[in-house]
């Protein structure tokens, strides 16, 4: 096989005593895909195929295909900053929330897990956590003033 310019002539003895195994591109023209072969009188025979429409139908597919991965990868990251920017929401608001129940507002609302995101499992720890601490804090309450009624005070 070989790729020719279309002013290049070639016969198929300069074919075979070249050596020519590979393709090979002669400049100038359109570029053709040749194939010789020797017939049994001794004539030689050359198919040749256009291949600059291949060229074009190629360039063209590769055009498409970078244009889709960069549409896909735009898609990608845009999916991706709405999913954080909701996350990041969410911490901000849990932030918020523990910072009140720390400065002693053990009835501050927690908001509801929505999903099952890492941040879901910290709102719904948090809130077992607050609970827990009520229940503590309502118990020591009973206990010192049973001990207040207990002491007479």
């Amino acid at each position: 096989w070989l790729v020719l310019g279309d002013d290049s002539t070639l016969s198929l003895s300069t074919m075979t005593s070249a050596g020519r195994s590979a393709p090979e591109t002669v400049a100038s023209g359109a570029s053709f895909r040749v194939r010789g072969v020797t017939l049994a009188d001794g004539d030689s025979v050359f198919l040749a195929v256009d291949i600059d429409p291949l060229l074009a139908d190629r360039t063209t597919n590769l055009r498409i295909v970078l244009l889709l991965s960069l549409l896909l990868a735009l898609l990608g990251a845009g999916a991706s900053r709405l999913l954080v920017r909701r996350d990041l929401e969410r911490i901000r608001e849990l932030t918020g929330t523990a910072d009140r129940i720390a400065s002693g507002d053990l009835h501050a609302q927690l908001p509801e897990a929505v999903g099952v995101s890492e941040v879901d499992e910290l709102a719904a720890s948090l809130k077992r956590m607050v609970s827990s601490l009520t229940t503590s804090f309502d118990q020591l309450q009973a206990s010192h003033a049973q001990l207040r009624t207990f002491l007479g005070a």
